[in-house]
């Protein structure tokens, strides 16, 4: 009986998107006060393709959640005269589109080490990941988060498009930061081992970020809600055009053996694997800058959590 209901509510959600796109904000449930079996009855059920699909949407009506909340609200003046940022960042996916907001993503350092520590070696990959996909990113950081001496905050985790803080630590509410800052992004250094990893890795300058909807906007003005926009950059598949260049022993996955990964607590070929893959994205966009270093990740833990006390 509860599936039913379960089912009955996120059809009747689903289908009133689909039929209107001037949905106001308020008459849409907040996801919060949603039973998770709305969302994640076919998750139990043991079909993957359904539980993709069911997380899918819950994502897009989280997303017309925040853009139709903020057509709602009067629109927020610019709130500082510093020029945006424009960066690239990397993201390892399958080939499922998600939308892109309340996500982690990562320097392309932050995320060959995930590659080589969470998803590899399974056949099939970890999560069915078989790309790495780049964003290039606007970002213009709020007033109150520049008036602390940064330009990102703490970097929290999202999880299935919630904030759910740290996996490894507390690191409190994401709301409590945001509240107060803004809705920036948050970044870790590798080097500072915080929040995670908290060990040495091969790619000492990797960086993770979090990436909060609610500050995704057309035009970054360094608003409270409005810090980032996003354009597609184009993808480089793993197998492919990674793997398949570098034959080799090493890793056997779906009829090849490459080297790619070999050595994979190497500094030094982690620093060779980032190179190639860079020459991938060249090779397959020849019109796109190779690279767009982002600002440094100058998070500072003591300032950040004295200024939330």
């Amino acid at each position: 009986m509860q599936g039913l209901f379960a089912r009955g509510v996120r059809v009747s959600i689903i289908t009133a998107l689909a039929s209107s796109s001037s949905f106001s904000a308020s008459e849409l449930p907040d996801l919060a006060d949603l039973p998770e079996a709305v969302f994640n009855e076919e998750c139990a059920s043991g079909s993957e393709e359904a539980c993709d699909l069911s997380l899918l949407q819950r994502r897009a009506l989280q997303e017309h959640q925040v853009e139709s909340k903020r057509a709602e609200e009067a629109p927020e003046e610019p709130s500082n005269s510093s020029e945006p940022y424009t960066f690239y960042i990397y993201r390892s996916m399958s080939y499922q589109e998600w939308p892109f907001g309340n996500v982690n993503a990562a320097n392309l350092e932050g995320a060959m080490w995930y590659l080589s520590n969470e998803v590899l070696p399974r056949c099939p990959k970890r999560y069915n990941i078989t790309q790495i996909k780049r964003f290039k990113i606007t970002y213009k950081p709020t007033p109150e988060m520049q008036a602390l001496g940064m330009n990102f905050g703490v970097r929290y985790s999202y999880d299935r498009g919630k904030c759910t803080g740290s996996n490894t630590i507390n690191l409190g509410k994401c709301k409590d930061s945001y509240d107060k800052l803004g809705y920036n992004f948050g970044c870790n250094n590798f080097g500072d081992h915080y929040p995670w990893p908290i060990m040495k890795t091969a790619y000492p300058k990797g960086v993770w970020y979090s990436l909060p909807v609610e500050g995704k906007c057309d035009q970054p003005t360094g608003a409270r809600n409005c810090t980032w926009n996003w354009e597609d950059a184009g993808h480089v598949k793993i197998e492919e055009e990674l793997e398949h260049k570098h034959k080799g022993v090493g890793y056997y996955c779906h009829g090849r053996n490459t080297n790619f990964w070999t050595k994979s607590w190497s500094k030094r070929s982690g620093k060779w694997r980032v190179e190639r893959v860079k020459d991938a994205f060249v090779e397959k966009y020849p019109d796109m800058d190779r690279d767009l270093p982002p600002p440094l990740c100058d998070f500072k833990k003591k300032v950040f959590w004295d200024a939330l006390k």
